[in-house]
């Protein structure tokens, strides 16, 4: 890639983008490809790009955070539950 021309991050957000999402999901399979061709990025100023490149790169780091978040959560309910039926065998009937 040459980043003089092209932005990683607005690639990368672009081709995560709803209509591409939908293109993506309708044909993969084991079996098949996806046809990168058909997939749709928007052709604006590098300058542009790099501002929409920043804003996807923090919503990437911000989804990061969220799965942390969410896996800490389940974590937590997981033995916060393992220690209520410990709680509750030592008690006894």
């Amino acid at each position: 890639m040459q980043p003089e021309q092209l932005d990683a991050w607005f690639l990368a957000g672009s081709l995560r983008a709803p209509a591409n999402a939908r293109q993506a999901g309708t044909h993969t399979t084991s079996s098949s490809r996806i046809d990168v061709r058909r997939l749709q990025v928007r052709q604006v100023p590098l300058g542009e790009q790099r501002r929409y490149g920043e804003a996807f790169h923090e919503l990437d780091s911000f989804e990061g955070v969220l799965r942390r978040a969410a896996d800490l959560g389940a974590a937590s309910s997981a033995a916060s539950a393992t220690n209520s039926r410990r709680d509750a065998w030592r008690a006894g009937p």
